[in-house]
C-alpha cells in the first residue's frame, strides 16, 4: 500500500477494495458456496474452504471452481491461498500511518466487500 501511496498524484484518488475480514472471521465458515459464474460461454460454480485462525493470524483458503460441461459432466479445479485476514480498523489506521486520508468509506459488517478512497495528505 506504501507503494501506491508513492506514485499517487497530489490530487488522485486511491481506491482499495477490501474483503470484510471483520465479517468472516465473526461468522467463522468452513465453506462458501457462491452462485453460478459464466466465462466466455463455461459456467463455473466457485467453493470455498476456509481455514481461518482469527484476526491477524495466517489462514489459508482453497478455491474450488467447478467447472460445469455442456455435457452435464464437472471438472474441478483448485487452488491454495495463504493470507492474513485484518480488521477495517486496523487497515485504516495503516493507511493513516502513510498519511493518506479517507475520502470515503463503504464499510458495514453485514457485507462482503467494502471500498475505501483515499488522498495524499500534503
Amino acid at each position: 500500500m506504501k507503494a501506491l501511496s508513492e506514485i499517487l498524484n497530489c490530487n488522485g484518488t486511491l481506491v482499495i477494495e477490501n474483503r470484510n475480514w471483520d465479517k468472516v472471521i465473526k461468522e467463522n465458515k468452513r465453506f462458501t458456496v457462491y452462485d453460478k459464474i459464466s466465462y466466455k460461454g463455461i459456467d463455473y460454480i466457485p467453493l470455498y474452504h476456509w481455514m481461518l485462525n482469527g484476526m491477524e493470524q495466517k489462514a489459508k483458503v482453497e478455491i474450488l471452481l467447478q467447472e460445469i460441461n455442456k455435457n452435464g459432466s464437472v471438472s474441478l479445479y483448485n487452488s491454495e491461498l495463504t493470507f492474513t485476514p485484518f480488521t477495517h480498523e486496523s487497515l485504516i489506521n495503516m493507511m493513516k500511518d502513510i498519511n493518506l486520508e479517507i475520502t470515503k468509506d463503504t464499510y458495514n459488517i453485514d457485507n462482503d466487500w467494502y471500498y475505501l478512497y483515499a488522498k495524499k495528505i500534503k
